[in-house]
């Protein structure tokens, strides 16, 4: 990756956790989240996991509380992770009001290359 798109990463990345962390944007209905029809990149989607998911399978997708997703890419796929997301199951909790489709699309495939 070059510089410049590093860069843009980061800044990016920065900007999605401090929206993930504000209770609610003006104009934003609870629930709702500020991307709907709006295509994911690759790079945003870590920045989704960075804001909904590090506290339960850490910033190195280690795990903790919940499982490790390191390989995750090579045991589910692409499909099956993102109805995980949507519906949750065991402990974790369902995403499909936090989320758009946009957003658990992208998240699934950036997961779905851990492998």
């Amino acid at each position: 990756m070059s510089k410049p798109n590093s860069v843009l990463a980061i800044v990016l990345a920065g900007c999605f956790l401090l929206v993930g962390c504000s209770t609610q944007s003006a104009g934003q209905s609870e629930g709702q989240s500020p991307n709907i029809g709006h295509e994911v990149s690759l790079a945003e989607a870590e920045a989704i996991y960075q804001a909904n998911c590090v506290a339960c399978h850490a910033v190195d997708l280690g795990g903790g509380v919940g499982p490790s997703l390191q390989k995750v890419g090579g045991i589910l796929t692409r499909a099956q992770i993102a109805e995980q997301i949507v519906a949750g199951g065991s402990k974790m909790p369902a995403f499909r009001s936090r989320l758009t489709k946009e957003e658990v699309d992208a998240l699934a495939r950036w997961l779905a290359t851990q492998k």
